[in-house]
């Protein structure tokens, strides 16, 4: 059913007609005054049921300033004729006015082979009626082949444009077909979010874990041969008979305390512990107290540098790449870069832990040499892995973010023809303005 004329323009008296499309019912009822435009309007019903564009660019409105035009909406679909030909006919539609009686009635007017060939039906009996309809149902289903045939010539059109048919079917096949359409949507994709591209941010690269653990060996298996053998000997017989299971640091902690001359813990005088003191104090002289607190320093590092802080603002920087990476992905060849956060993790927290307990151990009994050489090796193979995801994956961050520059370049110029089209546009409507 048809339900609305959406648009006649440059048709007969109809040049401008449609000003607001009205929603037609099952009857309608459209009268008027001659010349005002009902044979126009039939016309037009009878090129959209025969595809036929001649009936409309026959009745061009003269001196008009619109190309013939119509928009017609029938159930959800819409007929548009437009450059010369419909988009689709639609055969369903019958008209019968006085046109019709002329193709298929003797009208009185003039009698041509056409009248006497339409009036055999009446003529020749039941048998030619029933030939009749077999030539019937022919014509039918060549008006069907056909209708099928300029409706898909209708959309050929469509697709060629701006080539003409002939030119489009003579154009040679592309193998890159698939690869050139991809190209081709991108660029779409960067003049379209030309403002978001060039404010969007470009990838970060991660930082490198800058510990040097190359001089812990060494500290490690230091003995403080400074201090005389007489000493020491006399501190380790002295922890070994009376200290059984105390380690040299609870000592030292303990001999800071003493301030004055008499205990710190139970106040008595510490005449008869003078020599005991005086050897403690030798043994733990400023020398000691250097080492040990270098032994604190390089573990602060550790800890420092190993942190699960650290940990942490490295996964939220990859984060933040992932995302950035998501948005960039449909717009660059080069992959987003990809980082295992967690296995990272792993080995950096392993490396942390064999450190510390080594420092710890050492820190406990000072005097006594760490042969750590094969676990100082492990940590470093666990090291120099970890260094190596995180320059494959800076490399990869900066492949992708020469894509992205390009990118962002191509959107600059986007973003500068647009405000250049912008500014030539106001500055016609501002002489425009003007002239008025």
């Amino acid at each position: 059913m048809i339900k609305k004329v959406l648009m006649i323009r440059g048709v007969g008296v109809l040049h401008d007609a449609i000003e607001k499309p009205v929603q037609f019912s099952r009857v309608n009822i459209i009268y008027g005054e001659n010349g005002r435009g009902k044979s126009t309007k039939s016309a037009i019903f009878a090129s959209l049921c025969s595809g036929l564009s001649g009936i409309i660019a026959g009745r061009k409105t003269s001196g008009g300033k619109h190309t013939p035009q119509v928009a017609v909406l029938i159930e959800n679909d819409v007929y548009e004729f437009k450059e010369g030909a419909w988009n689709s006919p639609n055969p369903s539609i019958c008209v019968f006015d006085s046109a019709f009686v002329d193709d298929n009635v003797y009208s009185g007017l003039d009698i041509s082979s056409d009248h006497r060939r339409n009036l055999l039906d009446f003529a020749l009996g039941e048998k030619g009626i029933d030939l009749k309809k077999k030539v019937d149902a022919l014509t039918q289903e060549i008006a069907i082949v056909t209708s099928e045939i300029r409706t898909q010539e209708a959309k050929l059109r469509g697709l060629c444009q701006p080539l003409s048919v002939e030119n489009y079917l003579s154009l040679e096949n592309d193998n890159e077909i698939d690869k050139n359409i991809e190209e081709a949507e991108k660029i779409v994709g960067i003049a379209n979010g030309a403002k978001e591209i060039s404010e969007k941010e470009k990838l970060s690269e991660i930082l490198m874990i800058d510990l040097d653990i190359s001089g812990l060996g060494t500290l490690l298996s230091k003995s403080l041969i400074e201090i005389s053998e007489e000493v020491k000997r006399k501190v380790s017989e002295h922890i070994e008979t009376h200290l059984e299971h105390i380690n040299e640091k609870w000592v030292k902690e303990g001999l800071d305390l003493v301030k004055t001359n008499h205990c710190p813990f139970c106040g008595q005088s510490l005449d008869f512990a003078r020599p005991l003191i005086e050897t403690y104090s030798i043994y733990f002289d400023q020398t000691y107290s250097n080492y040990v607190e270098e032994l604190f320093k390089f573990q602060q590092n550790i800890q420092g540098k190993l942190s699960d802080s650290e940990l942490t603002k490295l996964s939220q920087k990859v984060g933040k790449n992932a995302t950035l990476g998501e948005f960039w992905k449909r717009l660059v060849d080069v992959p987003p870069p990809t980082f295992s956060i967690d296995l990272i993790s792993e080995k950096t927290k392993s490396a942390r832990a064999k450190l510390s307990a080594l420092i710890n151990q050492k820190i406990i009994n000072p005097m006594t040499a760490i042969n750590a050489q094969k676990e100082l090796e492990a940590v470093v193979g666990l090291l120099q892995e970890v260094e190596r995801n995180f320059h494959e994956y800076n490399e990869n961050v900066e492949l992708l973010n020469t894509e992205i520059e390009n990118v962002k370049s191509q959107a600059k110029k986007h973003r500068l023809d647009c405000f250049k089209e912008k500014s030539c546009g106001t500055k016609k409507a501002e002489r425009k303005v003007r002239k008025s």
